[in-house]
């Protein structure tokens, strides 16, 4: 593939690249409500079927999984992940309708498509595919075969992504490596790319009134708390038991599963610190310090690494205007944690749920909402290095996250599928999950530009870091 004469496609093209990403922000997609789920799951098949794809909308017991295989006789298999869900957009605040897909321009940025999924993540996969398109019409043949797989759940912790995998998995495990294109330039132009994710547990604790004292079946005035246990100072006291002032976990064993940075993550971090100014993260969210004191490189350390459990909010009892005096019947607390990469979701809620009736809190109840496996794989696989070579080519200064500290399903690919992964690209995109989402327009052509070149060097490129030939439980 001559990589000049892509790029030039791109250019003369570049329009009509813009307005694909148009075309699929336009196309409501929320997976929570299902509001236009299944039409954006057909524009996508339609899109790859265009390229040649042998493309299925396949359906899950949730929103279905688009599918697609395009066979160029290449040596080298990549398997594009994707998603074409969005979040709800129901914020009072957005300067243009969120499903417009407006051209405008933003202060500081130049001109942006402001509208929801420009950025999380429809913008990159229609970019990606812009891509496909482009090496096509100038004539190249594609270096490497694609697997496509689309999916419409990620918003909701990619519920059934799972069970396809498992069912498509002969087929999955013919690509040699997995990529999942995004928008990764800060406003400074310095890009990242990320090697895994933390895991997640996300749980309730139900606090209610019962044999340990308190109303049970309505809340009461809070004259009688004199006489009454209280349901909201009872969820109060077991949440105590779990942190300490400096918000360390207490739970025995929480911290026994952290993942060691390895040399290169070492390096990575180090990089980062030399390079970047992690008092702009304060000015940016509005903080003064932050919660441990240590050296930038320790900081990032934690910041990958580092387990870390987190109140988000409470429901019950009466917090709004007026005088009103009550005992809650119950109090419910929203706590989420974030995980090291090789930790077991399931068995911290285990350990959370003994600790709390160690400490005689047995009648707290603890609902697990989701639990979602980590990963992480090495920068030397290939795939990644093919990304590295990608951002210099571009001229772009390119650092390495050990992680990516929210989620993705990266775990199915490792674990699952034995295939390395990379997440990553040029392009600069803010705001996801709010008002306002974007992606700027420059950002888009230079992750058109920066996806050639990787294709490009992922061709070149051969063989994998450990032996991941068979998926998970096959010969």
């Amino acid at each position: 593939m001559r990589v000049d004469r892509v790029l030039g496609q791109i250019e003369r093209d570049f329009p009509e690249h813009l307005a694909r990403a148009q075309r699929y922000v336009r196309q409501p997609s929320v997976s929570v409500t299902g509001e236009g789920v299944e039409a954006m799951a057909q524009l996508v098949c339609d899109d790859l079927t265009a390229l040649g794809a042998r493309t299925s909308v396949v359906a899950t017991a949730g929103n279905p999984v688009v599918f697609g295989r395009l066979d160029a006789g290449q040596a080298r298999t990549l398997l594009v992940y994707g998603m074409y869900d969005v979040q709800p957009a129901q914020e009072p605040d957005w300067r243009v309708p969120p499903f417009g897909g407006e051209i405008v321009d933003e202060a500081g940025l130049g001109r942006v498509l402001m509208s929801r999924g420009a950025t999380n993540s429809k913008g990159p996969l229609a970019g990606f595919i812009n891509v496909v398109a482009a090496i096509r019409d100038a004539g190249e043949p594609l270096p490497v075969n694609f697997l496509f797989m689309i999916e419409g759940e990620e918003e909701l912790g990619s519920r059934h992504l799972p069970e396809f995998v498992a069912a498509h998995a002969p087929a999955l495990a013919a690509a040699d490596a997995v990529y999942f294109p995004a928008f990764r330039q800060d406003r400074a132009g310095t890009a990242m790319m990320q090697l895994g994710t933390k895991g997640h547990l996300w749980l309730e604790l139900r606090a209610r009134g019962g044999a340990w004292g308190g109303p049970r079946e309505r809340a009461v005035h809070g004259a009688y708390s004199v006489w009454l246990g209280s349901p909201a100072w009872r969820l109060v006291a077991a949440l105590s038991t779990l942190v300490g002032p400096d918000e360390r976990v207490r739970t025995p064993g929480f911290y026994e599963q952290t993942l060691a940075p390895d040399p290169d993550d070492l390096e990575a971090i180090a990089a980062l610190a030399a390079d970047g100014d992690l008092t702009a993260i304060l000015a940016e969210y509005g903080a003064t310090r932050f919660k441990h004191v240590g050296p930038p490189a320790e900081l990032l350390r934690r910041f990958f690494f580092e387990p870390v459990l987190n109140l988000d909010g409470f429901r019950g009892g009466h917090a709004g205007a007026g005088t009103k005096s009550l005992i809650p019947h119950e109090m419910v607390a929203r706590l989420d944690a974030r995980l090291s990469p090789t930790a077991s979701p399931e068995a911290v809620a285990d350990q959370l749920r003994a600790h709390l009736v160690a400490n005689g809190y047995d009648d707290i109840e603890v609902t697990v909402l989701s639990a979602r496996r980590g990963s992480k794989i090495s920068a030397r696989e290939p795939v990644a290095q093919a990304l590295q070579r990608a951002y210099r080519d571009m001229g772009v200064r390119g650092h390495v996250h050990p992680v990516n500290v929210g989620w993705v399903p990266l775990y199915l690919f490792e674990t699952v599928l034995r295939r390395p992964y990379v997440l990553g690209g040029l392009g600069h995109g803010e705001r996801q999950h709010s008002s306002d989402e974007l992606m700027t327009v420059d950002g888009f052509r230079r992750f058109e530009a920066c996806a050639v070149w990787f294709l490009s060097h992922f061709a070149e490129s051969s063989g994998r870091l450990s032996d991941r030939d068979a998926p998970a439980g096959r010969a």
